[in-house]
């Protein structure tokens, strides 16, 4: 995977996480399922952008769910047409 397509997720996520309101981001929990090993440096990024969007304390929560935990990346590509995560990230 090149740079490009880990900073185009990386982009893709925080405008996910920029378009929710005030009122509806005291609840908000983001889903990012990734297919990754823990030891790519995607994966670290991804934990870097989780923590940053924690630590800015507007009521968002990241459950990140690294290295094909929960499907490989066309079972995830499914599972995004109904709406069960908000953000995958992929090496395809």
């Amino acid at each position: 995977m090149n740079m490009r397509r880990i900073l185009a997720g990386a982009a893709g996520l925080f405008f996910t996480v920029a378009a929710v309101t005030g009122a509806s981001a005291a609840e908000m929990t983001l889903k990012v399922a990734g297919v990754l090993p823990v030891e790519h440096y995607g994966h670290k990024m991804l934990e870097q952008i989780k923590a940053d969007i924690e630590g800015a304390d507007v009521g968002l929560k990241v459950k990140y769910f690294p290295a094909g935990q929960l499907g490989s990346g066309e079972e995830l590509l499914e599972d995004t047409s109904v709406p069960t995560f908000n953000r995958i990230n992929s090496t395809g």
